[in-house]
């Protein structure tokens, strides 16, 4: 079975490229409304009864004023990767490597 998520993760815009970390928090890129650049990567806590709170915007350096998506995190939780067309890359979407802080 396929739910949709409702309208407080899914907007009148593009929300694309999930991805669900260890520790039950769901990344995803979206162009909606209040972003910082084109697509920009929000998470959600996934709770134990399965309902989902509200997104929340990532902060700079992981956003950009340019496209960010594919956000992934390592084993660990504290090491990942990310794809941007932000500028100083080498072509049209790079893919750039980050630690948590």
């Amino acid at each position: 079975k396929i739910e949709n998520l409702g309208d407080h993760i899914n907007s009148p815009r593009r929300e694309t490229f999930p991805f669900v970390s260890k520790d039950n928090v769901l990344y995803f890129s979206s162009d909606r409304v209040g972003g910082v650049g084109g697509l920009d990567i929000y998470q959600c806590k996934i709770n134990a009864d399965n309902s989902i709170s509200e997104p929340v915007l990532l902060s700079k350096p992981i956003n950009s004023k340019q496209d960010d998506f594919c956000y992934v995190l390592n084993e660990n939780g504290k090491e990942g990767y990310l794809t941007s067309n932000r500028s100083g890359g080498k072509g049209e979407d790079d893919i750039y490597y980050f630690v948590k802080e």
